[in-house]
């Protein structure tokens, strides 16, 4: 997934720096020549070609934007379908506290839980203890706060940096 990202900004700084140069090489050509007396006698008129070049620098902006950005939510969309089947070998309830974990980036109070999932502060504590041995949260005591965090390998998988 962070390769078909790479590619995306790849592409979009290739045809940025592809625009450049060709913006570059147009304002040499201009400028010679205008340096011969030749301003009129460009392939295209000087005032023509900064229209142009402005116009040409708007498409190739929103082209490698477009690009970069569609790719991005086509892969969150598949991202959160993949999280989804990934889940489903937890029951429902294990789900929703992993659900809200990943929401979380991976860490949150034991406290919170309650809040955020509607069930009882009893249910929860069971669904963390079995979470927890299954290695899939880690559970730490930091004075009576319980910090709930993902297992640090699935924190790598389901959470975005």
């Amino acid at each position: 997934m962070k390769l078909k990202k790479i590619k995306a900004i790849y592409l979009g700084i290739s045809i940025i720096l592809g625009f450049v140069f060709t913006v570059s090489f147009l304002t040499v050509y201009v400028s010679d020549a205008i340096n011969r007396g030749n301003a009129c006698g460009c392939f295209i008129p000087i005032p023509y070609m900064i229209l142009i070049l402005s116009s040409l620098g708007l498409f190739v902006g929103f082209f490698s934007f477009y690009l970069i950005v569609s790719k991005q939510i086509k892969e969150k969309k598949s991202f959160t379908k993949d999280i989804n089947e990934l889940l489903n070998f937890l029951e429902s309830d294990e789900r929703v506290i992993i659900n809200i974990l990943i929401k979380n980036k991976g860490k949150l109070n034991q406290s919170k839980f309650e809040t955020e999932s509607g069930l009882h502060r009893v249910k929860i504590h069971r669904i963390i203890e079995k979470l927890s041995l299954k290695r899939v949260i880690i559970k730490t005591k930091v004075g009576k706060i319980n910090k709930i965090e993902l297992n640090p390998s699935i924190n790598e998988v389901f959470v975005e940096n």
